[in-house]
């Protein structure tokens, strides 16, 4: 049996091209697949910051719009001032108070009552008229400087005074005009039927039947007194019930 010597190199020259295809070819499949695999690139991050926006008579949804421009979005109107409160990036505040029919930006934050402190929130009595008096307000300083608003009367325009323990002193409410509709019933002249007068009344200058001549110091965990607990209410009837 005879073999040319040319074939073999021809066989051996296939075989090893071939062999070097198939390494290319998973060569080329290993880099798509990394490049495939790979996390893509993050875009740069940018801080946002939470504000309120007031916005000047007549300015439409001109500000809205410019926080949308800007980058940031509107969450939720705010009636009562006349704006709304909005998320956009920290290096658009500037331009948005520039912008047109905004009146001013302020930036959100937590509120939280003076002096309503861990003391306060740990006391079982954090939520009683004596935490604010004597913690919050720190109004029983005064009262022991002998400041109880004594000589003081204290007009109360709202829906009328009922007589509620803390409001039955003599001389602790002197009835004024009632102009509210239920003037006409005397049953109900003067009389609170809606509750939020006589609450008022009752943090203003309530002082409970039996309280001491003198408030002594941390009288009002056992009494309930208002803030001028000396002082007179001066009931004007304007609402009722409705």
């Amino acid at each position: 049996m005879t073999m040319s010597l040319g074939g073999i190199g021809a066989d051996r020259h296939d075989g090893g091209w071939r062999r070097g295809k198939r390494a290319a070819i998973a060569l080329l499949a290993s880099v798509v697949l990394v490049a495939f695999s790979a996390p893509a690139a993050e875009p740069p991050r940018t801080e946002s910051v939470s504000v309120i926006v007031r916005e000047l008579p007549g300015a439409g949804d001109q500000p809205e719009r410019s926080v949308e421009r800007l980058g940031g979005v509107v969450v939720a109107h705010l009636g009562i001032i006349d704006g709304f409160s909005a998320r956009l990036p920290a290096g658009s505040v500037e331009r948005l108070r520039d912008a047109p029919g905004v009146h001013s930006v302020t930036p959100d934050g937590r509120v939280q009552l003076t002096g309503f402190d861990k003391e306060v929130r740990n006391n079982d009595q954090s939520g009683s008229m004596y935490a604010v008096a004597e913690t919050v307000t720190q109004a029983g300083t005064m009262w022991d400087a002998g400041i109880t608003g004594a000589g003081i009367d204290v007009a109360l325009i709202d829906t009328g005074v009922l007589p509620v323990n803390g409001l039955t002193v003599p001389g602790k409410v002197v009835n004024g005009a009632d102009l509210s509709f239920e003037s006409q019933n005397e049953r109900l002249r003067y009389l609170d039927s809606n509750g939020h007068g006589t609450h008022l009344a009752g943090i203003i200058a309530g002082r409970d039947t039996g309280t001491p001549s003198r408030i002594a110091p941390g009288a009002s965990k056992k009494y309930f007194l208002g803030m001028a607990p000396d002082a007179r209410i001066v009931n004007v009837k304007v609402g009722d019930a409705a």
